[in-house]
């Protein structure tokens, strides 16, 4: 959930809280929860989702604040985005592909990751900053190498404090990238399978489909004859 305008009150497994202007809350709804208006002009974005690595995540997102289930947002804008974005997908006319949805939903998780660095620190602007380089570029055949002396960092001390962030490796991180664009592409475009590897930063067709079907379970051929 994430407040635009207003207030309410939470209680969240047996704690009590209070959500106002930019903050946003993460909860398992699997979980006792009640929450109420505090004020008349509440309003919020409401989002219910899950998925194999949802558990994982959320925990890890919760381990790397110390807020609880309230984060205060210094810049709202990217899950405002994800939010926006959500909404248009559920607005039109023919469903969007659920690997869309998917990708606005996990760079919103992302977001949160990089963002529990703890205050006064240069990391989060470090890995927010990484985040951002490979989501630009990792169509190229770029390395970790590449990325950690974007942020002028070591490859093995990158490396460390990006999973610590995240919950991933760099070199996940970009797979997870690449191979969701790749998605894309074999729904939405008449390339062939050679062509989606080259486009998404891999150095050959062979590595691409080991790649893709270790993370979809399926090759990129039967994936675009049946989506999942």
């Amino acid at each position: 959930m994430l407040v635009k305008h207003g207030r309410f009150d939470l209680t969240i497994e047996g704690r009590h809280f209070s959500a106002e202007r930019n903050h946003l809350v993460l909860f398992d709804c699997k979980q006792p929860h009640e929450y109420s208006a505090a004020t008349d002009d509440l309003e919020f974005y409401w989002l219910l989702f899950n998925g194999a690595q949802t558990p994982a995540l959320y925990q890890e997102i919760l381990n790397l604040h110390n807020t609880g289930h309230i984060f205060s947002l210094t810049d709202p804008a990217p899950i405002q985005l994800g939010m926006t974005k959500l909404l248009t997908y559920g607005e039109m006319s023919q469903r969007a592909p659920e690997h869309t949805s998917s990708d606005t939903i996990y760079s919103m998780l992302c977001h949160l990751l990089s963002s529990g660095a703890p205050a006064g620190s240069d990391l989060d602007a470090i890995i927010t900053r990484s985040l951002a380089y490979m989501d630009q570029h990792f169509d190229a055949p770029l390395s970790v190498e590449d990325v950690a002396g974007h942020v002028s960092l070591s490859s093995s001390y990158f490396t460390k404090q990006f999973r610590a962030c995240t919950g991933y490796s760099p070199y996940e991180y970009l797979t997870l990238r690449r191979i969701d664009r790749a998605k894309e592409l074999l729904l939405t475009s008449g390339m062939t399978v050679k062509q989606v590897a080259f486009e998404t930063g891999y150095n050959s067709e062979e590595n691409f489909i080991r790649a893709f079907k270790k993370k979809v379970g399926l090759s990129p051929s039967s994936f675009r004859q049946y989506p999942i």
